[in-house]
């Protein structure tokens, strides 16, 4: 539509010339309209409706436009009407001198007709632009949709999946390995939006504030002072704590576990048969820093050491082996 397409909106406000036509024709025009009705001659063809069709001004047929009056013509030219208007335009005033035996249609009505004609041509480019816009903007849409809904999901899944051991350096692994939560998680999370890595921190910091409340009541629970809660030695609290979620047992591990009972002895993580102790965790984290700072003082520097998350088998048989001949006493016991 390449003489359609280039037409500009603003030509609707330039109308065709006028020209004044003398008085004795307007009354010969509309004396030859008035009787035409009366006239007993074969039934008229009924007004040309616009053509349903697209304009297409490269298709090879030539324009009528200098069968148009030079006025008129050039009026064309100027706002770029279609060959298939201009062609439209053309059969008008045949059609009208036909039926009128008028020697040439008036300006007005050429005028008219004229105007109708570039109104449509404007609003057809403004429909095919529009869906021009849809067929290329739609399906984006459609995919940003998709995968937003794919990454919500995702991240409900990473809320709520048992697996997810969320520890203080849970972010950073997650920015180092977001592959592991989804594809499309990780293609938005690498894309570094602020309002999803937002998100994102959202659900990890509601996780992990939700697993330290149940790791301190568990705790505290193991220490046997509420009623009706007997005590636990380290491995029944052990097993408490990593049986649901599939942690295979470390030296390292179990060594946490012991120090943290260790503070919890000494700084309770609830009232006795009562709430929570505010600010339980900071304080274990502060007493934590302050021992590894007394350490590395007294022993020298060195790095802390932590053990990836797998579920792959302990190296550290002879943990495991002693957890396992307790396990074997407490089965044994329960016969």
């Amino acid at each position: 539509m390449s003489g359609s397409g280039s037409s500009d909106f603003s030509v609707l406000q330039d109308t065709p010339p006028r020209r004044n036509a003398s008085p004795a024709r307007r009354a010969s025009a509309r004396t030859a309209l008035d009787l035409s009705d009366e006239d007993e001659s074969p039934p008229r063809r009924q007004k040309r409706k616009l053509v349903e069709m697209e304009e297409e001004d490269d298709d090879g047929t030539p324009s009528k436009i200098n069968q148009l009056p030079a006025d008129m013509k050039e009026w064309a030219k100027r706002v770029k009407l279609s060959k298939l208007h201009i062609s439209d335009l053309v059969q008008f005033g045949q059609d009208y001198t036909t039926e009128t035996n008028e020697d040439a249609c008036p300006f007005y009505l050429y005028r008219l007709y004229g105007q109708s004609l570039l109104q449509t041509q404007l609003s057809r480019v403004g429909i095919s632009t529009t869906n021009e816009l849809r067929e290329e903007v739609v399906p984006v849409l459609k995919r940003a949709r998709s995968m937003l809904v794919r990454v919500e999901g995702d991240v409900k899944e990473l809320k709520k999946a048992a697996e997810s051991k969320l520890t203080d350096a849970d972010a950073i692994y997650l920015e180092r390995n977001p592959d592991l939560v989804g594809p499309a998680f990780a293609e938005r999370y690498n894309t570094g939006e602020v309002h999803f890595l937002a998100l994102v921190s959202s659900m990890i910091k509601k996780k992990m504030n939700n697993l330290r409340s149940h790791i301190r009541d568990k705790y505290h629970w193991s220490l046997g002072v509420d009623k009706n809660k007997s005590k636990q030695d380290l491995y029944e609290l052990y097993i408490k704590l990593t049986k649901s979620y599939g942690v295979p047992v470390t030296k390292e591990r179990v060594l946490r576990v012991a120090y943290i009972r260790s503070f919890a002895i000494k700084n309770n993580p609830r009232q006795v048969d009562g709430e929570p102790v505010e600010g339980w965790w900071e304080k274990l984290d502060d007493v934590l820093n302050a021992t590894y700072e007394a350490d590395k003082t007294k022993f020298g520097a060195f790095q802390r050491h932590e053990k990836g998350i797998s579920k792959a088998g302990s190296e550290d048989n002879d943990v495991r082996s002693a957890f396992a001949a307790a396990a074997a006493a407490a089965n044994a016991n329960s016969l």
